[in-house]
């Protein structure tokens, strides 16, 4: 893979940043989280200098994922390439970049948020079951209404 990517980069291939990002994902499945974070912020560093923009905000998503699987987590360094993820998502109107990259969020860590302050803690599952009934306790009719 690095050599094909070595021909790729002589040619300038506009496909680069997504070849990049592939290794990285391949480099952090063995653990090799640090070599992959090495990678994604170079080729960040390349495609402002290219103006190849079109993969920026999911090079900064799986930047943000590869921070939280560093031993240990850096929350707050993910939290702000999370940040420049969605601003890029949604400074280039790519909806489906914004979407990939507001689940990326769901996956910092719950109880740092909360100590935060920027996150309620979640009802528990007996509350939520509480909500879906009607008062006096009649449950909901669950699937859709029949006409």
């Amino acid at each position: 893979m690095r050599d094909a990517m070595a021909i790729c980069r002589e040619q300038e291939a506009i496909f680069m940043p997504n070849y990049v990002f592939l290794l990285a994902e391949a480099e952090a499945l063995p653990g090799e989280v640090e070599i992959a974070i090495a990678r994604v912020v170079d080729q960040l560093a390349e495609i402002s200098h290219s103006g190849q923009l079109w993969l920026e905000a999911e090079l900064h998503r799986r930047h943000s994922e590869l921070l939280l699987q560093r031993a240990p987590p850096d929350e707050p360094a993910a939290e702000r390439a999370f940040t420049r993820a969605l601003a890029a998502a949604r400074g280039q109107q790519a909806r489906i970049f914004e979407l990939r990259a507001s689940r990326t969020r769901t996956a910092l860590p719950i109880a740092a948020q909360i100590r935060a302050g920027t996150r309620l803690a979640r009802p528990s599952a007996r509350d939520m079951g509480r909500e879906s009934r009607y008062p006096g306790g009649a449950r909901r009719r669950a699937g859709p209404a029949i006409a």
